[in-house]
């Protein structure tokens, strides 16, 4: 009976250490799993993120483009009031000269 009881033992001792190592296998190949799914989530956002921030770029980009070009525009239009300026104050200075030729004139002719 004793003998039976050992073999018995002994039977259980190897299935709990098949047991063992079965939950071993299977917590590495779960950790391995979860590793490589956690390393393709974090290579998808890393990737979806230089997207973003090249849209970003993109858009950045075409915004300064645009902004440049109305500060352009506007700069044009600031040197045509200023040309237009100069004129008038040209012709205003010229019509000051002739009307004080002409005061002159009278002046000389009194």
């Amino acid at each position: 009976m004793k003998a039976t009881h050992a073999r018995e033992i002994d039977e259980l001792r190897s299935q709990l250490a098949a047991m063992d190592e079965t939950q071993v296998d299977a917590e590495e190949s779960l950790r391995v799993k979860i590793t490589e799914e956690s390393n393709k989530a974090l290579e998808d956002v890393r990737a979806d993120h230089e997207i973003a921030l090249e849209e970003q770029k993109s858009t950045l980009s075409a915004a300064f483009a645009s902004d440049i070009r109305n500060a352009e525009k506007k700069l044009a239009l600031a040197k045509e009031e200023v040309n237009k300026a100069k004129t008038a104050a040209a012709a205003e200075f010229a019509a000051a000269s002739h009307a004080q030729m002409q005061i002159r004139q009278l002046q000389a002719d009194l």
